[in-house]
């Protein structure tokens, strides 16, 4: 065959040969690319393969049809050409706006037209200066990092096929300052040991009693007790002399305290002394002189002057006194509580066994059920809903059980009072009757058991502060009275040996309820989302009967509160002997401005809006505590 040296050769052929040359090169990669977030369209080039004309032109000026052969015008032989690899593209996902935290970022949009398998590579090309942000995985489709400055981060991606890597793609992230230093904090608070714990709360421990506080304490009470005589506050009919009372009130308000009273028609026994008003006795209105002198003592006849507890007249201004001393008294809020008292000597709902009837005048009776219903009502009814607690002796079941569970004035509970703490078998006039006191047993769940010491001497083989110590723990009483005690006398501290003196120190200890923050743990996003929870465990005896709201506080660095939270509970509802409650809040901060704060947990009064005196913080049995009462859960930054 004879071919011109000038005619060119069927193109296939030179196509062949440079696939079979250039089949694995890679071309010159370009600039990165910035992604934009959608991955992209652009048609990927083939590597190795060069264009060529199929149609040429000989010399000669034929021109040889495409895709036959120049040597013979027909069909070229049949050959295979293996398909062209294609670079693959990278994509990094597009631009972020983020704060302060976790960033990650997605090569999952990359891709290879050829279908092969990518493998990935990331680099962190750009961050704040002192970041120390790093990459969690460089060959992951994803990686992510902590960025923990606020500023730009580009990260950038490039893919492998197997044969040749693509161009890189890149992604910036902005990262905006954020309001708040995240942080996530777990705290376990150390419980003051009862043995030694001398923390003074309201309604627990000891009480000031008669202006007397003998037991030695940390810190004064912060309640204080008196009792008043009928006859000192009425002086004529319906004209009321309150002043010794207000007087009380006020002081008790001024020193930080509450108050509680027991207003009494009779002490003790012949002492001659009438101590209802001059004017009701032997008043036309009384059917029988509205009272006798009875006998207590053979040997000195007629010295006790017992009231006629069944008179009509009698009971009705024994009603309106008690009337006039609510109004008197004015904001419920200054009240700690009221004895239900009036009946009986020293207003204790008990009569001596040497009092007898037998002897009074015509007409003059041991008091009716009806007539100690009556007592006990007109104090429901003049302080309906202030607490008030009733004398608690069996020989007056009925009329405790009815005060205690079934009464529907008052909207309060109301709870209990002895008034022997200390004296050995005192109490078995309950434990001895088991059906009775199973009706009185769960009183103090709700409303609180009150004590007060009888006198009893250094050394008394059956009357001691041991007794008083148990008795505090079997019937959950939950405050006492801090004076009564020995013989007595200014010295009457004194006279008591070391060993019992910390034992009576002891029963103030143990005294009520005992609330301490057990654990506590504190999360706070960058954004400002404040997630609190903490257990509070009570290691009393009974519970508070005190409204307490739980409180998260934001304090500054100059010890101000600028923000506060209610948690939700309530500390009545955690009775003691370890119970735990839980108190939990997810909260966004609002805006403050940039320094150091403090997060506390503190139980604040909950009337602290309207009341008079406000109750002081009740102070957690822990450690940690601080000077105001509360805790301290963690220390928050604002950038």
């Amino acid at each position: 065959m004879n071919i011109p040296l000038n005619r060119t050769i069927w193109s296939g052929v030179v196509a062949l040969a440079l696939v079979a040359c250039g089949g694995g090169g890679s071309s010159a990669p370009s600039a990165p690319a910035t992604n934009s977030g959608t991955p992209s369209t652009a048609a990927p080039t083939a590597t190795g393969q060069t264009p060529v004309s199929q149609n040429t032109t000989p010399t000669d000026g034929t021109t040889a049809p495409t895709g036959t052969s120049p040597s013979t015008g027909g069909t070229p032989p049949t050959s295979t050409t293996p398909q062209a690899n294609i670079v693959p593209v990278a994509f990094a996902g597009g631009a972020q706006n983020v704060g302060l935290g976790l960033v990650t970022v997605n090569g999952g949009g990359s891709s290879d037209a050829n279908g092969d398998p990518i493998t990935y590579a990331w680099t962190l090309t750009s961050k704040p200066a002192g970041s120390t942000a790093v990459l969690t995985t460089t060959t992951a489709v994803a990686t992510s990092f902590t960025a923990d400055m606020a500023g730009s981060y580009v990260v950038s991606l490039t893919v492998h096929d197997g044969k040749v890597s693509s161009s890189a793609a890149s992604v910036t992230i902005t990262v905006a300052a954020a309001a708040w230093q995240a942080q996530s904090t777990s705290k376990v608070f150390t419980a003051l040991a009862p043995t030694t714990d001398d923390t003074v709360n309201p309604m627990r421990g000891y009480y000031r009693w008669r202006g007397q506080e003998k037991v030695t304490q940390v810190s004064p009470a912060l309640d204080a007790y008196q009792r008043y005589r009928w006859k000192d506050l009425e002086t004529g009919l319906g004209t009321y002399n309150f002043a010794t009372v207000l007087s009380d009130l006020q002081t008790a308000k001024s020193q930080g305290r509450k108050f509680a009273l027991r207003v009494q028609a009779m002490l003790g026994y012949d002492d001659g002394q009438v101590y209802i008003p001059s004017y009701v006795v032997n008043h036309a209105s009384c059917l029988n002189g509205c009272g006798w002198w009875a006998d207590y003592d053979a040997g000195t006849p007629g010295l006790t002057f017992v009231p006629d507890w069944n008179d009509p007249y009698l009971q009705q201004r024994a009603s309106a006194l008690l009337l006039a001393l609510s109004t008197a008294l004015g904001s419920q809020d200054d009240i700690a509580w009221i004895d239900i008292g009036m009946f009986g000597q020293w207003g204790e709902w008990a009569l001596s066994s040497g009092i007898n009837y037998a002897t009074a005048p015509a007409g003059i009776v041991a008091a009716t059920d009806a007539s100690k219903r009556e007592f006990v009502d007109m104090h429901l009814r003049a302080f309906p809903t202030r607490q008030m607690v009733m004398l608690a002796i069996y020989s007056r079941y009925n009329e405790v059980r009815y005060a205690t569970t079934q009464q529907t004035i008052a909207s309060k509970p109301v709870g209990m009072r002895i008034d022997c703490l200390g004296r050995g078998g005192f109490m078995n006039q309950w434990t001895h009757h088991p059906t009775e006191w199973a009706t009185l047993q769960d009183v103090w769940k709700t409303a609180p058991f009150v004590a007060e010491y009888c006198q009893f001497p250094s050394g008394d083989p059956a009357d001691t502060p041991l007794v008083a110590q148990q008795q505090v723990r079997d019937f959950h009483i939950s405050t006492v009275g801090n004076g009564n005690i020995g013989d007595g006398s200014a010295n009457s501290w004194a006279s008591y040996t070391p060993t019992e003196q910390q034992q009576l120190i002891q029963v103030g200890r143990e005294a009520g309820y005992r609330y301490r923050v057990d654990t506590a743990n504190v999360g706070l996003t960058g954004s400002g989302l404040l997630s609190v929870s903490a257990v509070v465990r009570n290691d009393g005896n009974a519970p508070t009967y005190e409204p307490w709201e739980v409180l998260l506080e934001l304090t500054n660095s100059l010890g101000n509160t600028v923000w506060s939270q209610t948690m939700v509970g309530d500390l009545k509802t955690n009775q003691g002997a370890g119970s735990i409650q839980s108190f939990s809040t997810t909260v966004q901060l609002p805006s403050q401005s940039t320094g150091d704060y403090t997060l506390k947990l503190i139980a604040r009064d909950a009337r602290r809006l309207s009341a008079t005196p406000v109750r002081a913080p009740l102070r957690w049995t822990v450690a940690e505590r601080t000077s105001d009462g509360g805790v301290d859960l963690a220390s928050l930054r604002k950038n």
